[in-house]
């Protein structure tokens, strides 16, 4: 109950609420047949303002820290893989070189013997 009775959005009727959201509308004359507590209400309302917007920028902060970790995992994760795709690419590449290789070997030995080409 104490946590409602400083929660200056709890405390506002529906009327004053309007009252106030009216004030900050152009070329608008507001009566207000309680000044004072307007004004204390107003106040509070700042102040609570504040005090929630400290704590979104706090964290603001905790989230762009966490950010930049995901973003430098993503970044080492993607050079990692790079990597590996390249290493993977290599190896096939020079199989499929060592492949060749053979089939021309096995020709070559092949035609040397005088008996007939099975790849062409």
């Amino acid at each position: 109950m104490t946590a409602d009775v400083h929660d200056p959005e709890k405390r506002l009727t529906n009327q004053r609420r309007f009252t106030l959201m009216k004030m900050y509308d152009k070329d608008t004359i507001v009566i207000v047949e309680r000044p004072n507590a307007l004004i204390n209400d107003i106040k509070n309302y700042f102040e609570y303002v504040e005090s929630k917007r400290d704590e979104m920028l706090k964290r603001i902060d905790q989230l762009k820290k966490v950010f930049v970790k995901q973003k430098d995992l993503v970044f080492e994760q993607e050079r990692q893989a790079k990597g590996w795709l390249r290493w993977n690419a290599s190896k096939v590449f020079d199989y499929s070189k060592r492949k060749k290789k053979k089939k021309e070997d096995i020709a070559r030995n092949l035609e040397i013997w005088g008996e007939e080409n099975p790849w062409e």
